[in-house]
């Protein structure tokens, strides 16, 4: 993210004053409410597994959850714009490392040796979607709250 060019409209904003802190104009909220978000869709997924097998299978649903939402969540605090009108699939260093954590993730599951080195179990494809649903949950969240914050702005 540091890497990334600015925002074509960023002499447009305001500047931010000398001293403001980090987590001024509602930000500290928005990463509270992200980190809520992220780890109640993690226990949801976990509850999910556990439920339909297994606790092993509810750690394996709720690692993944858990660690490839927040690389989505990447994509999304890059700006207060949506994704679809931010400069963030411009920033190749970004899409890069997602690609790789993603395939980490996977092999986690995947790939034998990691999967007993970790203690993850195979999943189905009924697995694999809720896992990818509630992945992208926080970013579609996110998605619906910029478009409303920004509505609320521009009236």
């Amino acid at each position: 993210l540091g890497l990334e060019k600015a925002d074509r409209d960023v002499m447009e904003q305001k500047p931010i004053k000398k001293g403001e802190s980090l987590f001024a104009r509602g930000m500290a909220l928005e990463m509270i409410a992200g980190g809520v978000l992220i780890g109640t869709v993690s226990l949801i997924a976990y509850f999910i597994g556990l439920n339909s097998g297994s606790q092993q299978l509810g750690r394996t649903m709720c690692f993944l959850v858990l660690s490839v939402s927040q690389l989505f969540h990447s994509l999304n605090i890059h700006s207060r714009k949506s994704i679809f009108k931010s400069s963030v699939f411009k920033n190749p260093y970004l899409i890069i490392s997602f690609i790789v954590c993603v395939a980490l993730q996977l092999a986690v599951v995947v790939v034998p040796f990691f999967a007993t080195l970790f203690g993850s179990v195979p999943l189905n494809t009924k697995q694999w979607m809720i896992i990818l649903f509630f992945s992208i949950f926080p970013l579609i969240f996110a998605e619906i709250y910029k478009l409303l914050i920004n509505k609320c702005n521009n009236n």
